[in-house]
This record gives structure tokens, sequence and C-alpha cells, in this order.
């Protein structure tokens, strides 16, 4: 079955009902980075997907559970060679009858791609200027994914150079309001009062 996937620019992953990973394509390779297969199988899928689709417990947990699929979430892949890149993913309870014929214990399959290059041309990545590698910003990236559904709030703060922009853009285009504009505001040509009363 991975072989299939392959052929078309695609990776697979089993999990068990605690996301751990029980099996791999070797596309995983050519997608993430080389020996992925070999680093992920026993553990959990967050070793190399960082989306808060697998949080053990959490709500989209249970969802899974009760049988719904989630079709082209965000997520990012973790590669120390490469940093964090965007992709989709893909993830689908499996049915008794699938399960027979899979590795014992598969309750999960997820699929895996690159995401969609942008209206440009760009990769998504690119799109927004956000790449990582050191672990202080993969964990802005991981922060990023887990407020993509959330309507809270996001203050952003840093130096003059910092890519506080680069960040809020990332933001943005992971957010339930990604189909929207992205308006950037020049705060220090507003009043304080108004930004105070306008944003807290």
């Amino acid at each position: 079955m991975s072989e299939v996937f392959a052929s078309m620019g695609r990776a697979i992953l089993l999990l068990d009902s605690e996301f751990r990973v029980l099996s791999t394509g070797r596309h995983i390779d050519h997608l993430v980075c080389a020996e992925t297969a070999d680093h992920v199988l026993g553990h959990h899928v967050n070793r190399v997907l960082s989306s808060h689709v697998f949080t053990v417990g959490g709500p989209w947990h249970q969802q899974l559970l009760d049988g719904e699929r989630f079709e082209g979430r965000s997520a990012f892949i973790r590669c120390a060679q490469r940093g964090a890149q965007l992709v989709s993913v893909s993830v689908t309870p499996v049915s008794t009858a699938l399960a027979a014929q899979l590795v014992p214990g598969t309750r999960f399959i997820v699929v895996v791609r690159a995401a969609e290059p942008a209206d440009d041309g760009t990769a998504s990545t690119l799109r927004t200027g956000l790449m990582a590698s050191s672990t202080a910003m993969l964990e802005i990236v991981e922060l990023i994914e887990v407020l993509s559904d959330s309507e809270a709030t996001v203050l952003v703060t840093g130096e003059t150079g910092t890519g506080k922009g680069v960040v809020a853009a990332a933001i943005h285009a992971h957010s339930p309001r990604r189909e929207g504009p992205f308006v950037t505001v020049d705060a220090g040509a507003l009043p304080a009062e108004l930004l105070e009363s306008e944003l807290f």
C-alpha cells in the first residue's frame, strides 16, 4: 500500500490508538529527511509531525476514536537537516475489516503530502517566510500550529528586525481567517490610547 501512495507523492504512517507509529513506508524519508522511517518507529507521531491533531486526550483524539476523519490539516514536519516544513496531513480511523489486513494494533492511517503551492507558485513555507531549524524557533512553529483553530488575540513581541511580522503572517496563514486579507498596521503612527482600546 505504501508504494501506491509513494507513486502519488504521499507518505503513509500507521498509528496505534495512542498515536505511536507502527509502520511507515520509505517515502517518508524522501518527504521529510533520510532515516525518518527508522527514527519514528515505535514513537509518538509528534516526533516527526507537529500537529495538535495528534494530542492524546485532546478533543480531536476523541473525535478520531469516534470514527471521524480529518483531511488536509496543516502540520509541520521536523527534520534536523532541513528544519520545519509545512505539509498537509489527512487522518482516518481504520475499520475492523481493514485493520485485519494491516499491522496488528493499527487504529489510524495518516497520509502526508507536501503543502500546496501558493497562487504565485512559491511553496507554502516560503509564502509566509517562515522556515525554522533551531529548538526555539521550532517551539514557535508548534505554537503557531496550536493557535491554528483559535480565535484568541495574539500579541507578538520582540526587538526590531526579529521577524514579528513573519510570525504574525504565519499565524494568519494557519488561522480560520486565512482566506481573508492579512493587513499590517504601523502602530507607531497611532495614538497609544486608540491601540489600547481597540486591541485589549
